[in-house]
């Protein structure tokens, strides 16, 4: 993601038991590319939904925010492809964002 001065940020989801294995290779490659800070936070989720012919049906996007925001859900990192959204969560709120987004598609 673009920030100030033309740095940016790389997020990576990883599974927790390769985590360690990741932050010493970021560690030994701190220097080479200049970065400023490495964080993690192993308290999130994904959540998906995905479907055949998402970029042919308008407004799945926005459904899925919108279904989340109003479940009191912020959205950390999103990600699409032509078949699937999926969104990164806080892990404790990873039934309230299965509850809202089943009610959202319930009809599909």
């Amino acid at each position: 993601t673009p920030t100030e001065k033309g740095k940016g940020d790389i997020s990576f989801v990883i599974s927790r038991k390769e985590l360690l294995s990741l932050l010493g290779v970021l560690n030994t490659l701190k220097n080479k590319v200049r970065t400023e800070e490495i964080t993690h936070d192993e308290n999130i989720a994904l959540i998906s939904i995905t479907g055949h012919g998402f970029s042919e049906q308008p407004g799945i996007a926005g459904r899925v925010f919108k279904a989340l925001s109003k479940a009191g859900i912020n959205l950390d990192t999103i990600s699409t492809s032509l078949h699937a959204i999926t969104c990164v969560i806080k892990e404790n709120l990873l039934p309230e964002a299965q509850k809202a987004l089943e009610e959202e598609f319930k009809t599909e």
